[in-house]
């Protein structure tokens, strides 16, 4: 597995601009993992993808109260024993990515489906289990 990883500090608070952080962060991390899943989906059907890519991921959480760490990383197929030749492909894919979205942005298609997705998340219609229901507490707990 190759990873980025950025460190960054957390502020959390119960303004508006925390809130406003929060919800980018997390619609960022779904727009991303889209297009991850896109690339992996075309494989190597495209020159974009290499082979020996299995699989693409981002995610973003607390490392402390105080500390986020937001990561993608993919992870590597070696059977052709080309180690160094996987890592590298797969750390300039994620380079090339981060650097794609940095320089032309979303698309607002993007930006609508992951929004729907979110709201659905958080609907009022959501059966929501009493553990995933506990792991939140406890995060707001933690990092308050």
């Amino acid at each position: 597995t190759a990873a980025l990883e950025l460190l960054h500090p957390l502020h959390p608070s119960a303004d508006v601009t925390h809130l406003e952080n929060e919800v980018s962060r997390r619609l960022l991390t779904t727009i991303l993992d889209r297009r991850f899943a896109a690339l992996i989906r075309q494989g190597s059907k495209s020159f974009i993808c290499p082979p020996c890519i299995l699989d693409l991921a981002v995610a973003s959480r607390p490392l402390l109260p105080t500390l986020l760490c937001t990561s993608v990383t993919a992870t590597v197929t070696t059977e052709s024993g080309a180690v160094q030749s996987a890592v590298l492909s797969a750390l300039t894919l994620l380079a090339r990515e981060l650097t794609r979205i940095a320089s032309h942005g979303v698309l607002k298609s993007e930006l609508h489906r992951a929004t729907i997705s979110w709201k659905a998340a958080f609907s009022a219609d959501r059966a929501v289990a009493s553990a995933e229901l506990a792991e939140e507490c406890l995060q707001h707990f933690r990092l308050s």
